[in-house]
C-alpha cells in the first residue's frame, strides 16, 4: 500500500511537471496509509536508490478514445 501511494505523489508530480506520464496508472486502494508508514517507506525507498535500484517508471500510453 506505502510503495503505491508513494508512486501517487511521484504520478502527480510528473503530471504536472512534464505531463501525463501513464493513462493506466491508479492507485489500487481506497485508503492512505499512516504516514508513520509512509515515513517509513521512504526511508527504505531512497535506501535502496542509494544502493542502485532504478527509480519508479511509469510506462507511457495512450489515451482511451472518447467514443467506440
Amino acid at each position: 500500500m506505502c510503495s503505491n501511494y508513494v508512486e501517487g505523489i511521484q504520478f502527480v508530480l510528473y503530471y504536472y511537471y512534464k505531463g501525463v506520464p501513464s493513462w493506466e496508472w491508479y492507485y489500487k486502494f481506497y485508503y492512505a496509509p499512516l504516514c508513520d508508514d509512509i515515513f517509513s517507506m521512504v526511508l527504505s525507498v531512497v535506501q535502496s536508490l542509494t544502493e542502485g535500484e532504478k527509480p519508479i517508471i511509469f510506462n507511457p500510453t495512450q489515451p482511451y478514445p472518447p467514443f467506440k
